[in-house]
């Protein structure tokens, strides 16, 4: 039985679970198992945690969006978008209120070819 004391709740681990862990490389030894714990604790609404539900918090974990790769996504489509409607690279540039060295090195950066 596992005390959440810093959310009032008691829980337990089903027997499937704790051998399971056992199996797992914990990398970040006993401190990452009690982080993984401590999750399970808050977000499993039933007192016994399962490893159905270990591992429905891992492919949650695994579907989260990378915020560098959010960024980087939306940077080129508007590099796109603004190369289809600009006169020129100077257009793109004071569309984006950037220079035109960084309109062509952005340009590069995602491998977009100009032609026009």
């Amino acid at each position: 039985m596992f005390k959440g004391c810093k959310y009032g709740f008691e829980k337990t681990l089903s027997r499937e679970l704790i051998e399971f862990f056992k199996l797992l490389p914990w990398k970040g030894n006993i401190r990452e198992l009690e982080n993984v714990i401590e999750k399970l604790l808050v977000v499993v609404p039933r007192k016994e945690i399962t490893k159905e539900d270990f591992l429905k918090l891992e492919r949650t974990k695994k579907s989260e969006i990378n915020p560098k790769q959010l960024i980087s996504d939306c940077e080129k489509e508007v590099l796109l978008k603004l190369l289809s409607s600009s006169k020129s690279m100077r257009d793109m540039a004071n569309k984006l209120g950037v220079s035109k060295a960084t309109v062509i090195r952005k340009l590069k950066q995602y491998n977009i070819s100009v032609h026009k």
